[in-house]
């Protein structure tokens, strides 16, 4: 074998070389395009209740194109973008600025006049503001924190309607003398668009007496859970 017929094989086997490494680099690099599209959908899929499908599955030995790429990231974008306005939530706190004066025996729905937060439009400070009104259907975590002014010994109870008749959920203690009495309701429930909430309180220690007003003290509120 002379030496050019040998530096002319060294130089073959050096491309071949050469084009190996590429092929597998571009092996690796799919590879790679793949792992990070699914990493990044795996918290989607994990957040949401919907499917998300992308428009292109990558398979070993196929070649990657930047239009099939930007598609399945367009989707993983078009779905963040979703999470997000998702994620900034469907909620509502309201509470009363003063007391609330309860006759013995006599039921009384609370008016809460003033509101914490409210990023649905689901409660109005002068217009049946006892309500809370559901605008997003879903499954809401509801709640009321109540407190009554220390008074003779007798029962204070409080409870959570829907629609004005149907009591969802009840808390009852015995107060006294000594202390205030706190009440306090957390439920989960399905509401549908239109549904609204109240609080009715009650005591019969048969005097007059409060409902403790104040943000830090008296609320009711709900959040939404999940989609409808």
């Amino acid at each position: 074998m002379n030496e050019d017929k040998l530096l002319r094989e060294i130089k073959e086997l050096r491309r071949d070389v050469f084009q190996l490494k590429e092929k597998r680099n571009r092996s690796r690099l799919k590879r790679v395009f793949m792992l990070i599209i699914v990493t990044a959908l795996i918290p989607i899929f994990m957040l949401s209740a919907d499917t998300v499908t992308k428009p292109y599955t990558f398979t070993d030995g196929t070649v990657i194109s930047a239009a099939e790429v930007n598609a399945n990231f367009d989707t993983l974008y078009t779905k963040v973008n979703d999470l997000d306005a998702e994620l900034k939530g469907v909620a509502v706190r309201v509470y009363n600025s003063t007391n609330l004066l309860l006759t013995s025996a006599s039921p009384r729905i609370l008016n809460f006049d003033s509101e914490v937060f409210d990023t649905d439009n689901m409660h109005d400070n002068s217009i049946n503001n006892s309500r809370l009104t559901v605008n997003t259907t879903g499954l809401y975590l509801i709640y009321t924190n109540i407190i009554f002014q220390i008074g003779s010994t007798s029962n204070r109870s409080i409870s959570i309607k829907l629609n004005g008749g149907t009591h969802m959920v009840s808390d009852l203690s015995v107060g006294g003398s000594v202390s205030p009495t706190y009440l306090s309701i957390t439920t989960i429930d399905y509401l549908s668009a239109g549904d609204y909430l109240d609080v009715t309180a009650i005591q019969n220690s048969g005097f007059d007496n409060n409902v403790v007003g104040g943000k830090t003290v008296m609320q009711f509120g709900m959040v939404k859970l999940v989609e409808n």
